[in-house]
């Protein structure tokens, strides 16, 4: 039997999504990159599961700017892991 309205439930992975962000988001704060390359790939991957493409993208950018393993990451990845967060947490943007 089919509940209405199940296939479209994205609470599960919003709840995923909200703990990868704030793992990933704690080791960028720690200088942690390769942690924080590994939990945006994560996020990644559950966005696309999810088919939240607009969160999914934003993560892709997010990787790009952290850079490979081992390297520093462009300055302006800070931007782009706030904008994520905004994404994932639409009731808590800055105003």
């Amino acid at each position: 039997m089919a509940f209405v309205g199940m296939r479209d439930d994205k609470s599960p992975w919003l709840a995923q999504l909200s703990i990868e962000y704030a793992v990933m988001s704690d080791a960028a704060l720690e200088g942690d990159f390769d942690e924080a390359r590994f939990r945006a790939s994560l996020i990644s991957k559950i966005a696309e599961n999810a088919r939240m493409a607009d969160i999914a993208s934003m993560c892709h950018l997010v990787e790009a700017l952290l850079g490979p393993s081992g390297t520093r990451p462009s300055e302006r990845y800070v931007h782009a892991v706030l904008a994520l967060g905004e994404a994932i947490y639409p009731d808590r943007r800055r105003t």
